[in-house]
């Protein structure tokens, strides 16, 4: 089967299991309603998966525009600019790259309202409540007072550097059809949220080479592995992640698996 055939295929398919188009349209048959069948198959736990992940960013990024600017005397403010910019940024960013694996709820009114109208399976639903609950509670665990130090920085540039090029991955995938748009513009935008996540505590580097050239010139070299293992390691599990996961060529192949196998011409 050709690559142009293999795809087409898979667009069959996706119609009649995939999140995307449950979410265009009501589930009128009850067995279909209540979603019995989707336990059985592995996207189902993908899908898990990614409401797991993208609540665990959205809250880490979006909780974490507050922590620069915390409260410091009772004069202070926080910059509300800051803020709404970030967790606008973050909550685009998370849709953008997730969307076409789970459909990206978050936020349990948006599930329960989509399951009451028909728009998702039962057990799509109910997986999204709790494992959204079961995230964010792991992620505040995580975000407690943060004392840095050297390995907690080489921590938050793998961090950082993680979700760019997860992102950038997600955007530049070119197999899916859910994007439109300049792909630079949105990348710039995930910049946003990662800075003022990081900005405070370790500059934000997520790039070695802008990190060496000042080093080099001003001869500072406290900490500057930091600003290497985390963003070069970030950025290779970020990358590898996306592709072995969240690609729309890997989610292609297990929903076309689901109804028959298929050898596709190099």
């Amino acid at each position: 089967m050709s690559r142009d055939d293999f795809h087409a295929s898979v667009l069959r398919t996706t119609k009649t299991y995939g999140i995307q188009n449950r979410l265009g349209h009501k589930l009128e048959d009850r067995y279909e309603r209540f979603g019995l069948d989707d336990v059985t198959q592995l996207n189902f736990y993908r899908q898990l998966f990614t409401e797991f992940f993208g609540s665990f960013v959205l809250v880490t990024l979006g909780c974490s525009a507050i922590t620069p600017y915390k409260p410091q005397g009772s004069d202070a403010h926080l910059n509300m600019a800051s803020i709404i910019l970030s967790w606008g940024f973050t909550i685009a960013t998370v849709v953008w790259t997730i969307a076409h694996v789970s459909g990206c709820f978050l936020n349990p009114a948006v599930t329960i309202s989509m399951f009451i109208n028909s728009r998702i399976p039962l057990t799509s639903g109910s997986e999204a409540i709790v494992v959204s609950q079961v995230s964010t509670t792991c992620q505040t665990l995580l975000n407690r007072e943060l004392g840095i130090d050297e390995f907690k920085g080489c921590v938050i540039e793998f961090f950082i550097t993680f979700i760019l090029l997860f992102f950038v991955f997600a955007t530049t995938d070119h197999h899916r059809m859910d994007h439109g748009g300049s792909h630079a513009l949105m990348i710039g935008g995930v910049i946003i949220p990662l800075v003022n996540m990081a900005a405070e505590l370790t500059g934000a580097g997520m790039n070695p080479a802008r990190s060496f050239g000042p080093a080099l010139i001003h001869g500072n070299w406290d900490a500057h592995w930091v600003y290497w293992v985390g963003p070069i390691g970030g950025g290779i599990t970020g990358g590898l992640l996306y592709d072995l996961v969240f690609s729309e060529r890997v989610i292609a192949w297990s929903r076309y698996l689901q109804v028959g196998h298929v050898q596709i011409d190099e």
